[in-house]
This record gives structure tokens, sequence and C-alpha cells, in this order.
């Protein structure tokens, strides 16, 4: 056996030296690698022939010494199928030897109970049943099954250059035990018999004619059940000249055992192996080795296209050569939007998106932001964009740049469709700073119409003329001049309405003050309603000493201070 593997060995190490190539000095370097397969991958059906061996052993325990691994060989014949470029199935039947060494403990014993018939003690003859001891010396014992085997896995290739490839197999196996046999090969057993029912003790069985010690030393075990295993093969495929050899390593493990649960005891009666015996529970076969094969193409189906899927399995016949492909024949296509990998300048679209014809997400605007992150799909051509593809809005009045005619507005003034502040009276004055919206005015009064050169002159005059009773409310004769003038001026400009402002100076209480501002706004208020000005048109409001204008530790500021001020505004 060593000398076998040792031979397999050379062989292996001659095909892996005849397999490897030369290298090429004037090769141009290559720009790309091509998932191509060399053309003996091309073949997706073929044989195999196998032999093998290595470790080939029975794996059990036994309770009365030892056992040795032994060696063993094997053959195979295989049929391949491969539907893709990388997986397929493998499926034959072969034929594994199996050989294991027993070592008995010296001095072991073996009890069984065992029926004797017509045994005769005292002259007496009768049937009974006696306790069977068996003794051994320095035995030992060797097993051999022969096992047909029907394999079925999974086989993958991938190549390693023009003239190499790995192939590698997974599976299972069914073991059919052909022939089991033992033999005896050292040492001698003796026996003795024991009846409960009689108490008697019988230790040289042969001088009472019932049997003889080693009966059996070679013959038949009854280890012949179906049993599975698991394998796992290893392979490096060359192609020399036209052959294509193999070779590699195997293994494989019994899943269920081969021995029969239904055993013959052995005993002194008949004595046929260990395997036979109650002794052993679960018989395991194992082996692991190296193996030597040859492949044989089958008549290939037609791939037009090259790519290892047959046409009649290909739903793209015509890929182009070297492109890597699916299960069913066709190209790669990543990101599942259409278009194959090898066309797609977006490989990584995310699914669902609509993509062009390069395979890119669709820019309806082409403003560089696709579509489905777009929330402006329709911008203007050449407009700039913001990351979320809407044209950029500087002052956030909801009109774009590209098109705001006013693209400084402060923020949350309302804007035309132009971008520009409302102005409702067209004033050129905005309505967030027109006091006056509605009514054309001008920017020196706030957007409000000028107050004329007549009526400012009549305010003035009043403000300076209206003069009350010390501490009342109470007008003075002369100060009604100054209020007709006011009046005058109401009725000219039925637009404008007034405010009346009371102010004291400090002099008395603030409460004091207060009151008699109010009073002497409201007097003047009064005087001019009775004169036909509607009360709609007039305001009054007293301050008190709050707004002094002038000193009030003089007698001429505490004058100033004792005033009344007018203010127009306009009805809207």
């Amino acid at each position: 056996m060593k000398r076998y593997i040792l031979s397999i060995v050379a062989l292996l190490s001659v095909f892996s030296l005849t397999a490897q190539e030369k290298p090429n000095d004037n090769a141009a370097p290559k720009a790309m690698v091509k998932v191509t397969y060399p053309p003996m991958m091309e073949q997706n059906k073929f044989l195999s022939l196998s032999v093998g061996g290595g470790i080939s052993t029975l794996m059990y325990d036994f309770p009365y010494g030892s056992s040795e691994w032994g060696k063993g060989g094997r053959f195979n014949i295989d049929y391949n199928i491969f539907f893709s470029q990388v997986c397929g199935i493998s499926f034959g039947v072969g034929g594994s030897k199996y050989n294991s060494t027993v070592i008995f403990d010296n001095n072991s014993t073996y009890q069984t109970a065992i029926n004797i018939p017509s045994y005769s003690y005292n002259n007496e003859s009768f049937d009974t049943e006696a306790q069977c001891t068996t003794t051994f010396f320095d035995w030992k014992e060797s097993q051999s099954v022969f096992a047909l085997e029907i394999p079925v896995g999974v086989i993958f290739r991938a190549p390693l250059g023009k003239k190499a490839t790995f192939l590698a197999g997974v599976g299972a196996k069914l073991s059919f035990p052909l022939k089991s046999s033992y033999e005896v090969t050292d040492g001698k057993l003796s026996s003795s018999l024991y009846n409960k029912k009689f108490n008697v003790q019988l230790d040289s069985i042969p001088d009472h004619g019932v049997t003889e010690s080693n009966m059996h030393p070679s013959g038949s075990s009854e280890s012949k059940i179906i049993s599975a295993s698991g394998y796992l093969d290893l392979n490096f495929v060359h192609r020399v000249g036209k052959i294509h050899l193999y070779y590699g390593l195997y293994g494989d493990y019994g899943l269920s055992s081969i021995a029969k649960k239904e055993k013959a005891l052995t005993s002194i009666v008949e004595y046929n192996g260990v395997l036979s015996s109650d002794a052993v529970e679960k018989v395991i076969p194992f082996s692991v080795g190296v193996r030597l094969g040859v492949k044989i193409p089958c008549p290939r189906l037609k791939d037009q296209d090259r790519d290892g899927v047959i046409d009649k399995f290909d739903n793209c016949p015509n890929t182009p050569v070297g492109l890597p492909v699916d299960t069913c024949g066709c190209p790669l296509d990543t990101d599942g939007d259409g278009v194959y990998d090898y066309l797609d300048r977006c490989g990584d679209t995310p699914k669902g998106v609509l993509v062009d014809t390069c395979g890119c997400p669709l820019d309806t605007d082409g403003d560089g932001v696709p579509d489905h992150q777009d929330q402006c799909p329709y911008t203007p051509k050449n407009t700039p964009v913001d990351n979320h593809g809407c044209p950029f809005d500087a002052d956030g009045d909801g009109v774009p740049d590209h098109v705001d005619k006013c693209p400084r507005t402060p923020e949350g003034v309302k804007v035309d469709q132009n971008g520009c502040p409302f102005d409702t009276d067209g004033d050129g004055i905005p309505d967030y700073l027109d006091k006056c919206p509605t009514i054309p005015g001008v920017e020196a009064n706030q957007g409000c119409p000028d107050v004329s050169e007549k009526a400012r002159k009549a305010f003035k005059n009043a403000e300076h003329g209206i003069e009350f009773e010390p501490g009342t409310a109470v007008l003075i004769r002369s100060s009604c001049h100054y209020i007709d003038k006011i009046i005058s001026i109401m009725r000219e400009y039925p637009n404008y309405r007034l405010v009346v402002n009371g102010h004291t100076d400090s002099s008395g209480s603030m409460a004091v003050n207060l009151k008699i501002s109010k009073r002497r706004a409201m007097a003047i208020v009064d005087y001019m309603v009775e004169r036909g000005i509607y009360p709609s048109r007039l305001k009054s409001f007293g301050h008190g000493g709050t707004q002094p204008i002038g000193d009030n530790k003089t007698l001429n500021g505490r004058k100033l201070n004792n005033r009344i001020e007018f203010k127009v505004e306009f009805d809207q």
C-alpha cells in the first residue's frame, strides 16, 4: 500500500510540472482580465474515470481491546453536468475497499447465554441453558468490506490559467456492502460452560463433545446493510495534449452504520468475527486519500455565445464573448435597472428608479440632480440649482433667483410673481415700508401723501397759539382762531384724519397732569366736532408731562411743554 501511494504522489508531481505554463517575455501586458473559461472548461458534460488509495477503514468502539485503521482503495465512474460556468451536478457508481484490524486485550473474557441440546449429565440427556465464557489470548483479527457506492453531489469549477482548472465536489453517497469478511491472524481462545440449574462448571468443553476453540478462523461477517456517507473531492484538472487528466484528494465519512442490529453472537458455539458480534454496535466507514483520473468529454450541446450556458437554457444566446453571465445566460445587471452592467454607466442605481439607455437615472431638466431626488424636475436649462434640484432663492421669498427682480427682499415680506414686495398704491414705496399702503404718497412721508404747506403752517401756528386757562382744560378765546384754521384744512382735505396730542409740564402730580392733558386734547376735538368735523376723523390722546421738549426748571421751558401737537393720518 505504501508503494501504491508513493507511486500516485510521484505521478501527481509529474502532471503538476507538465501543466505549468512557460512565461512569455514578449507578451504585452493585459489591459483587463476577461472572465472566460479556457477551451477545456467549455465541456459542460463529461465522464470521469478515477482510481485512488489511502486510508480506508472501519471505525468502531471495541470494549475488549483496540482497533487499528487500515488502508484501501477506490474506483469511480461519474457523469458530470455543468449548468453554468461555475456549478453543476455529478452522479455515478464506484466501489471502495475498507480494511481494519482488531486486537483483543490478553485474557479478555466474553460471556453469553446459549442453549445446549441433548446435553448428557450423570447418564441423563436433556436440553438446558448454560452460560458460555470465552477467553481470548493474543487474539488478532482483520476485517475487510467491499462496498458498491452510488454518489450524488454538486460540483464547482474555476479556471487556473489556460491549461488548468480547479474542480471540487461535495455530496452524499449510498454504500452497499457486497462482501464482508474477517480472518484471525494470531492468538487462541478457550471456553467453558456453567449450568446454573445443576451448578455444573465444564472447563474443557471439547472434552464434553460440545465444540472446539477457534472453530471458524476466517469467513464472512454479517455487516451487510446499506449505509449513507458524505464526501468531499478536491481536484486539479490539467490538459496534456488532447488528454484531460485530473488528480487530487478525496474523503468520505459514514453517516450511518454498516453493521446489522440483530447479530449472531460470537461464542464458542460458532465464532464468525467481531463485526458479527454484539460487542460492536456501530461500524462507520471512513476514507481519505489521493486519486488520479481522466475526463472523457461527452458530445457538447450548442453554446453559441460560449458563455457556459447551453443555448437550450440560454435566454440571451448572443451575449458578447467574455462577459460574466447569470444562470440564465444573460449579462449581469447588478442594480436590476434593465441595463446590463457592461453597458451601465451607473451600476448602483437604486431599485425602481427609471433610467436612460446608459443605465443612469433620468434627469429631465438636465440640472445634474436625477429626477428621483429632484424636487424641481422642470428647472429651466442652465439654471444653477441646490442639492434638491431647485433653483437658488437667496432671499427665501419663494421666487427663484433666476426670475427674481428683487433678490434681496427682507425675510417674511410678501412678494409678487417677480419676487418684489407688493406696492398696492403704486407709489414706489413697498407696502411693508408704506404707512399708507393704499394711498399714493411720498418717501419723505413714509409712503403717505405729502401734507400741504398750507396745512403744515396751520398746524404749526396752532401748536404755538392754542392756550388754556392755567391748570384747566378751558380754551382761551384767542385759541379758537387757530383751531378754526385747522377746521378749514380738514374740510379742504377730506382724506385727512387728525390726531390731537395733549402735553403738560411736570408741575403737579403725574396723574393730575395726565388727566389735564387728555381733557385739553378732548376739548379741541369737541370744538371741531361742534363745527361739523366727523368724530371718526378725529382722535385725542393725553401724555401728561412724559414727553417734555423744554426744561421744566425754567418758565420758558414749562411753557414749551404745555402744548398741543397735531399729527395728520390718511383715510385708507
